[in-house]
């Protein structure tokens, strides 16, 4: 801390050999201005701007005239934000908020803060990118399988001998386990995308790890091995960017998943109304070439809503990126992982895997039940209505012959 002004400072010099002197504010500044200040008895202190003040600063605030004091501004609290390193669309959590510490000296005197050393800095999230290959891109398809769209897009892949990575989801994997079972033949990637596709930022974890857990069990059971790409639902660019998304990444990572993010959304979820084929194309290209933020992973879709526009633009962006050099690849090739890798064989014995078999087959045989009995009902509420209504009428024109008119 400066002697004569009583603000903090630090210097620092740079890769290039320059030397930077920085100062700042912190609630040890807004303590001392405060207590100065509390002597003409302001209406109020106006903080600017909030978001970047020191989280302690709202502890000096609370407090009536003449009464502020320096107690437990010491330790720090762990950062709100969430930092990234290195480039590339694969995250891992590299590290998690942790406390810092600072000492303070206090003028006897003035009750002023007089000195101030910040001996333990306070962290936030930490988490690092990588997989960064100039000239590679990776098609992911996000929601699948789909009984309609899946197909289609996989015949279209096979001719192209274009690979892809498919984020699959829980429940239609179960409905559709064939067409998880043909992605992997035919050499593409699966990774996790929960089992109900929930905003995993907004549910409690104890559901996350369930989604998750249950979705590669039930891969387990249908191909014999394990997924260790995750893709997290609605966020955005699939980038956590505040501490409740990143825990619940954590929470995959400590599952063994990789986290997969995307920069490239060419909007193929919007209804075809809303965008062309042409577009898709054109919107993934133009991305592709932005050198402020560059992306190498497309962001499409195979099920969750009508993909026809998906289907149709999917040969013609195959060829547009490699007429522009591009060499198409899996998520598993960025992260610089094998296929053996990225899915691993299933850890589990026969047994537990065919028990695990019996007991989706058995789920999947209720929710067809049930559905089957909720569609039944709805038909027989509608038709019972039907007929009441015609004979409703046949009532009401029988009465009105049988019926004489009034004198």
């Amino acid at each position: 801390m400066d002697e004569a002004s009583l603000n903090p400072t630090f210097g620092y010099q740079d890769d290039l050999g320059r030397k930077h002197s920085v100062w700042f504010l912190d609630a040890s500044t807004l303590f001392n201005q405060i207590k100065v200040a509390d002597g003409f008895r302001p209406m109020g202190y106006a903080l600017w701007r909030m978001g970047g003040e020191d989280q302690l600063d709202w502890k000096v605030l609370r407090h009536d005239y003449g009464q502020a004091k320096p107690d437990g501004l010491e330790v720090l609290k762990p950062g709100v934000d969430v930092d990234f390193d290195g480039s590339g669309e694969v995250l891992r959590v590299e590290s998690i908020p942790t406390p810092g510490r600072r000492s303070l000296e206090i003028d006897s005197d003035t009750g002023l803060i007089s000195g101030e050393n910040y001996e333990v800095m306070p962290s936030s999230y930490v988490i690092q990118r990588y997989g960064f290959h100039p000239g590679w891109v990776a098609l992911t398809f996000d929601d699948g399988p789909d009984g309609r769209w899946t197909p289609k897009i996989l015949d279209i892949l096979k001719q192209k001998h274009a690979p892809a990575t498919f984020f699959v989801i829980g429940k239609n994997m179960a409905a559709k386990p064939g067409l998880v079972a043909r992605e992997l033949r035919e050499g593409h990637n699966v990774g996790n995308h929960t089992w109900t596709h929930p905003n995993i930022g907004e549910i409690p974890a104890a559901q996350t790890a369930v989604e998750l857990s249950a979705t590669q069990r039930l891969f387990e059971t249908i191909t014999g091995r394990s997924m260790r790409l995750f893709r997290p639902p609605f966020f955005g660019d699939a980038e956590p960017d505040n501490p409740l998304e990143v825990s619940r990444v954590m929470l995959g990572q400590m599952q063994g998943y990789l986290t997969v993010g995307l920069r490239i959304d060419p909007d193929d979820w919007r209804s075809p109304n809303a965008s062309t084929p042409q577009h898709i194309v054109d919107t993934a290209l133009s991305r592709l070439k932005d050198t402020q933020r560059p992306g190498q992973v497309i962001l499409l879709h195979d099920s969750g809503g009508d993909r026809s526009w998906t289907v149709k633009a999917l040969p013609g962006l195959i060829d547009a990126l490699r007429a522009h050099g591009y060499k198409l690849v899996t998520v598993a090739d960025l992260a610089e992982m094998t296929p053996q890798q990225a899915m691993p064989p299933t850890s589990r014995n026969s047994v537990e895997l065919l028990l695990d078999r019996i007991g989706f087959g058995f789920f999947h045989g209720v929710n067809v039940a049930l559905t089957t009995l909720f569609i039944t009902a709805i038909v027989l509420g509608v038709g019972r209505l039907l007929v009441l209504g015609v004979l409703a009428l046949v009532h009401r024109f029988t009465i009105t012959r049988r019926t004489p008119p009034m004198p």
